[in-house]
């Protein structure tokens, strides 16, 4: 069905951009929050990273409370290792940082 007609009768009150505004904000928060477990918790920027094996790691510059943050995540030599008890926490203070996070 064309978008044209999502808003003619009788498909007027069904959604329509808003359903998908929706959809990629939530696929855009599963991106972030996800897999590179970057979130914001309180005062602090929580980096808790859940690689994929394939993964050897990742680097991400983003501003938050007007914090600018470069963070890398690397694997070590164990390409098998995981993180699920890995976690960083950045204060939001206003200051640039740079976080180097290694999986082991």
């Amino acid at each position: 069905m064309s978008w044209r007609r999502l808003f003619r009768a009788p498909h007027e009150t069904r959604g329509g951009w808003s359903w998908h505004t929706g959809s990629a904000a939530w696929k855009s928060r599963a991106a972030v929050e996800g897999i590179p477990g970057l979130r914001r918790g309180g005062g602090y920027l929580v980096i808790t990273p859940r690689l994929p094996d394939s993964w050897p790691g990742f680097t991400a510059r983003l501003s938050v409370e007007a914090t600018d943050n470069a963070v890398s995540v690397q694997r070590g030599d164990d390409r098998t290792s995981r993180a699920s008890s890995a976690c960083a926490l950045v204060p939001l203070d206003g200051a640039g940082h740079e976080v180097v996070v290694m999986l082991t």
